[in-house]
């Protein structure tokens, strides 16, 4: 299976956002805080429905919103 595209809506620091992983390699290169990890996060949520850095839900809701939704 491949993911050609993942969907994050209120997830930690995306208000929304898509992105396109239609090419064989995809690399994530940014500075620190900018949502590398919470990309990887959202990959790993929706394969498990859970998350590696927290038990709670709750804590993967962006701030000042009341859920999250992701799609792939």
């Amino acid at each position: 299976m491949f993911l050609h595209t993942l969907g994050l809506k209120q997830f930690r620091c995306f208000t929304k956002k898509t992105l396109d992983f239609s090419k064989q390699v995809t690399i994530l290169v940014g500075d620190n805080g900018i949502g590398k990890t919470t990309i990887v996060e959202g990959i790993h949520y929706l394969s498990y429905l859970k998350s590696f850095r927290t038990s709670l839900p709750a804590e993967l809701i962006q701030h000042g919103t009341e859920s999250f939704f992701l799609t792939a």
